[in-house]
């Protein structure tokens, strides 16, 4: 049994998808199936990203790829659809939905080369793969219910799959004299770091036992640390960039996860803050509010409200026992979602299309 994977990306546990993506290849072969996969680096050259999947499939055709099933991210799916080849496309946050959801919070201006490409054009390859799919695998359920809603996809061909988590050794918070905050994102402003920065130059100012730490950002350190007040600044501790082996070391000293994104698909780093037993205070949309009930595992808040946030953190200073309460919720709500459980589930749904 042959599995082609397609998606721009470079399968390495250090990444997002790139860690998504390793830990399927793992589970695929484990079972003793094949798993190849294409990007960019597979193709050797470069072009327009909206080229990605065409280029895919005149390699396909060049070199006579045969899998049993192709295995394809969202944006390359449209020119990934073969005669006799099951397509499953899959989405780690639908992009046409984040499109609609930055007109609205305004968190990024497209540059003028992408807003001269027609949205039909740029979502074509899209919405033509999600339309000829065998199976859909999305991350989280307001992806669900817009392609359902707004794309007139049959719910029966869409999966709903769970990223997982690493299962580190769990951290005690060292200093019991402060609260440490973690944020563990890229620093782009679809994470929200606009609303983090304002919300903790005003709670560091306040609370000085609040400590913020930084992690993941891909920036280097002085253009993280430039947006915050000369006077926080102390408060602030940036984390290097780390590797999958040094991972649990960034969750030593904060007690409380925060993730004020205005779109996500299924964030690895809640779900592994979760794990450790860290206290959530994240954005209601997209992925998180499928794993977080309010007030019994985390805290959701407003998405782009910057006083609610602030309020959520605030009710954790003053009433510190929740942090650990929620934590424990937290950490007990995704006990089933360790990387061998939830990839397993996974692979089992695809073998079953191939069967058929």
């Amino acid at each position: 049994m042959h599995i082609l994977h397609v998606a721009s990306v470079e399968l390495s546990p250090n990444s997002g998808m790139g860690r998504i993506a390793f830990e399927w290849k793992k589970a695929f072969e484990k079972r003793g199936i094949q798993f190849t996969h294409i990007g960019w680096k597979e193709l050797n050259k470069t072009a327009h990203p909206l080229l990605f999947g065409w280029l895919v499939r005149k390699h396909i055709i060049k070199n006579k790829i045969r899998p049993d099933l192709i295995l394809a991210h969202e944006p390359a799916a449209g020119f990934l659809s073969f005669k006799n080849i099951p397509l499953v496309v899959f989405s780690h946050g639908i992009e046409a939905r984040n499109w609609e959801i930055q007109k609205k919070y305004n968190y990024f201006t497209p540059s003028i080369k992408a807003r001269v490409v027609p949205l039909k054009w740029r979502f074509w390859s899209n919405n033509y793969g999600f339309l000829k799919a065998t199976k859909i695998l999305l991350s989280n359920n307001n992806d669900k219910n817009y392609l359902i809603k707004s794309k007139s996809i049959d719910p029966n061909k869409i999966m709903v799959f769970n990223n997982g988590y690493i299962p580190f050794v769990n951290h005690i918070q060292l200093d019991n004299k402060t609260i440490g905050c973690l944020f563990n994102a890229s620093w782009i402003e679809r994470k929200g770091t606009q609303l983090l920065v304002e919300a903790f130059n005003l709670l560091l100012s306040k609370y000085q036992h609040l400590k913020l730490f930084i992690a993941g950002t891909n920036l280097s350190d002085d253009k993280v640390m430039i947006n915050f007040l000369p006077q926080v600044q102390s408060q602030i501790t940036i984390i290097p960039p780390f590797s999958d082996d040094t991972e649990a070391a960034i969750y030593t000293n904060a007690s409380i996860f925060v993730l004020p994104s205005f779109f996500e698909g299924q964030s690895l780093a809640l779900t592994q803050a979760m794990h450790m037993g860290l206290c959530p205070v994240v954005s209601d949309n997209s992925g998180q509010i499928d794993f977080i009930q309010n007030n019994i595992n985390g805290l959701l808040f407003e998405t782009g409200d910057t006083n609610t946030f602030i309020g959520k953190i605030e009710t954790l200073i003053k009433m510190p026992l929740l942090i650990s309460e929620y934590g424990t919720a937290a950490k007990e709500s995704v006990k089933e979602l360790e990387w061998n459980y939830v990839t397993e589930k996974l692979v089992d749904s695809i073998v079953s299309i191939i069967n058929k």
